[in-house]
Formats: C-alpha cells, sequence, structure tokens
C-alpha cells in the first residue's frame, strides 16, 4: 500500500464497472433472449463473459486488502443471480421472475459499492473434485518419473539427479492447469526464455555487480516484465515457467563464485526436464477433448437423480457456479472439435443445468412448509417417478399444474421449473445416457 496509494479504490472501482458492465449487458440480451430463444453459440458466449468477470473477482480483493469485507461474497452471488436469471429464461420461466434475480444481483452490487457495518452475508462455494482428472495424472507422473530414471540409469549423466528432480516438479506445476498437456506447449515457451535471460544475466550481468542493491537494480527489468506477462491471460503460462524458474538458475550468491559449466549443467537439465514432461503429457493418456467432453456432461447428468432424492442438496448458486464453470471450461478446451458438436454438448449440458435447478427449486419450495400437504406430498412422487422413469413423470405433470396453487401467482415459479424438467429427456441428449 505504501508505493501504490489509491489501489484499494482502483479494485474496487474496476469491480464494480465490471460487476455493472456485465449486470447491465445480461439484462439487455436476456430481454432479448425472453422474445427470441437464442442458439448455443449466444448463449456460451454469454456464459463465458459472465465467468470471465467472475474469475477476476479473486484478484480485485486481493488488492483491496483485509478492508475488502464480504466484498468478495457478494460479488460471487451477483455472479450466481445472473446465472440464475439465464437458467430462468432458458426454463421459460415468466419475465418478472427472471427480473426479480436480476434485481438480487444488483442488490449485491449495491452492497459492494455501500458496505455495510455488521454485514454477515455469505456466499458458500465448494469446489468440485476431479477424481479421474488426479488419477490420470497420477499415471503420468508416475510413468515420467519411472522413464526419467531409466535415462539417468542407462546414460549416468551427472545432472540427472537435478533432471528427475525438475521432472517432479514440472510435472507437479502442470498438473495445476486446466488441461496439462495444451498448457505444455507455452509453459516450454517460458522455459526457453528463462533460460536465454538467466545466461545473460549469469555470464555478463552478476559478475560486475557488487552490491546487492545493484543485483536487485539488474533484476528488476526481468521481474517487472515477468509480473506483467503474469496478468496477460494469453502470457499467463509463459510468465508460470519464466517467473518460477529464472531466480533458480541465477542463483546469486554472497559467499561463492559462478561456476559456468555447473550453470550449464543445471540448464540442460531443466529444460530436458520441461520437453520430457510436456512429451510425456502427449504420449501417456492423452488428452482428448470429446471425450472430455462425455465425461463432463455425464458427470452432470449422473447428480441429477441426487438432487430430486438425495438427503443433501446443494444450494441454487452452488450447483450454478459448479455448472457454469464446467461448461466454460469445456468449451474453452474443446476447440479441436467440430463446432456442431461442441455446441450440442453445451445445449445439453445447459439443459442439465437448468434441470438441476429447477429440482433444486421445487426441493426448496417442499421443505419451506408452505405448501400443502397433498400437494408436497404429489411433488415427491413426482420427483421420485422423474428419476426412475420420466415419461411416467410427465404424466404426474398435468394434475399438478391444474392445482390451485400452481395457478396462484405464487406457484408460477413452481409451474415454470415443472414444465422446465419436463422440456428435456434426461436419457437423450449427445451423451448416450
Amino acid at each position: 500500500m505504501l508505493f501504490s496509494p489509491g489501489m484499494r479504490e482502483r479494485a474496487r472501482g474496476a469491480l464494480l464497472a465490471r460487476l455493472r458492465g456485465m449486470s447491465a449487458m445480461a439484462r439487455q440480451r436476456l430481454e432479448n433472449w425472453h422474445a427470441a430463444e437464442p442458439g448455443p453459440a449466444t448463449e456460451s458466449a454469454l456464459l463465458a463473459d459472465i465467468m470471465t468477470a467472475s474469475a477476476r473477482i479473486e484478484f480485485d480483493v486481493l488488492e483491496m486488502g483485509p478492508a475488502a469485507g464480504r466484498v468478495a461474497d457478494h460479488a460471487r452471488a451477483a455472479v450466481a443471480d445472473l446465472l440464475a436469471a439465464m437458467a430462468r429464461v432458458r426454463a421459460g420461466a415468466p419475465w418478472a421472475s427472471v427480473l426479480r434475480r436480476l434485481d438480487g444481483g444488483e442488490r449485491h452490487i449495491a452492497a459492494i459499492a455501500a458496505p455495510r457495518r455488521g454485514d454477515r452475508f455469505r456466499f458458500r462455494s465448494r469446489s468440485v473434485r476431479q477424481a479421474t482428472q488426479g488419477l490420470r495424472n497420477g499415471a503420468r507422473v508416475a510413468a515420467g518419473v519411472l522413464a526419467a530414471s531409466v535415462i539417468w540409469y542407462v546414460t549416468a549423466w551427472p545432472s540427472g539427479i537435478g533432471f528427475i528432480a525438475y521432472v517432479v516438479l514440472v510435472y507437479g506445476l502442470l498438473a495445476t492447469r486446466e488441461v496439462p498437456v495444451l498448457a505444455s506447449a507455452a509453459f516450454a515457451r517460458g522455459a526457453v526464455w528463462c533460460a536465454v535471460v538467466a545466461a545473460v544475466y549469469v555470464l555478463l550481468i552478476v559478475p560486475m555487480v557488487t552490491a546487492p542493491e545493484m543485483l536487485a537494480f539488474c533484476l528488476l527489468v526481468p521481474m517487472v516484465v515477468g509480473g506483467l506477462a503474469a496478468r496477460t491471460p494469453r502470457l499467463a503460462n509463459h510468465a508460470f515457467s519464466f517467473n518460477m524458474f529464472l531466480p533458480v538458475l541465477i542463483g546469486p550468491s554472497n559467499a561463492g563464485r559462478y561456476d559456468e559449466s555447473a550453470f550449464l549443467n543445471g540448464t540442460m537439465a531443466f529444460l530436458a526436464a520441461v520437453f520430457f514432461a510436456g512429451a510425456m503429457f502427449r504420449l501417456v493418456l492423452p488428452f482428448r477433448p470429446d471425450e472430455h467432453l462425455r465425461r463432463t456432461i455425464g458427470w452432470a447428468e449422473r447428480r441429477l437423480p441426487g438432487l430430486a432424492t438425495g438427503r443433501s442438496v446443494p444450494s441454487a448458486r452452488t450447483w450454478l457456479m459448479t455448472n457454469a464453470e464446467s461448461m466454460v471450461r469445456a468449451v474453452r478446451t474443446g476447440r479441436g472439435v467440430r463446432e456442431e458438436l461442441l455446441f450440442a454438448y453445451f445445449a445439453a449440458h445447459m439443459a442439465v443445468m437448468v434441470q438441476g435447478l429447477c429440482v433444486i427449486e421445487i426441493r426448496e419450495v417442499m421443505a419451506g412448509g408452505a405448501l400443502p400437504v397433498p400437494v408436497a406430498r404429489r411433488l415427491a412422487a413426482f420427483l421420485r417417478a422423474w428419476t426412475r422413469n420420466p415419461a411416467r413423470a410427465a404424466a404426474l405433470v398435468p394434475a399438478l399444474l391444474r392445482r390451485a396453487e400452481m395457478r396462484a401467482p405464487a406457484g408460477e415459479d413452481l409451474a415454470a421449473a415443472l414444465r422446465a424438467i419436463m422440456l428435456h429427456d434426461r436419457s437423450g441428449g449427445v451423451s448416450g445416457r
């Protein structure tokens, strides 16, 4: 804060401007969609914009520091309300219901602009455990470490142990990426630039430096460039390897002398490990975008029966945020898939997300105790039948819609949820389930 006066205010202003702009754009687009149904490409574009704004929340809150308070919770709730409005339009809900969600998002944005003392609002989120991806990465790491050990054993390379250590480290870093095989190419390019810059400093600049202050001044240029690259999405993976390993390769020491041969051997081991890990990610259980899309839609469909009949039901906001992140990730990593197939998967996943939201809303209304007992029992029977035989469940919908409670204004959302659930057959679609 000492060297960046006004950073907190600028971060809050940037967050508010981003959320207000996204809310206004979503309101305009959803109003158009309510009159004419959009295509998957249009829905995908809006969803990507919303989730991009969501991804920037964490950085703005970090810049605000401890004074942020409940800003992150309100910002994520505003994003979740935009997703809920989008899902309600997709479900064919009345425009008044969509407006309530949009207005709810505006209230959360207003809470960020004018923080209230004693605000205890919390937005609870839950990360998804990707067990299949974890097992695949574990198999890749095991195969890579064994292969690196064989190379060291066969060649008796003096820097072999360093090579193995770098292989393990690079595997661990790439495994944190969304798709390691796609990130490995940019990571390798950043590693090459890191080696080149480190060689310039080790061979030319550091030997001439005699004071720590001058060393810090000389390192200022590459570290600032690396920091700026890290804030650029297109260069994030380049900067990941550059910033991580540049100080390691330079390795300044007050009480030692530089050994150029040791630097060259260490740098060779580092570059060999980076390219080796990238090759192993491509050879061992290679990533296939179409398979990833099938796993994603299958994961979403398998969760639907639990929403209808399970004891523990996630909140509507958690369900929407989780599925929206999953859909955006699938579209982003499925660039090699034919466009019509990609958008078919997206439309199927969007239908599952809407169905899940409607099921959660029905369960919440049932748990609230506002419905008459006979209606609540009929709804419970409908949900049980829907998980086993959607065709049989469809026969129960007309009787439910004829109930007076459904025709009342308060029951409009419930009626829209029932219609949206039966709009798509879960057993069909591109996943083949």
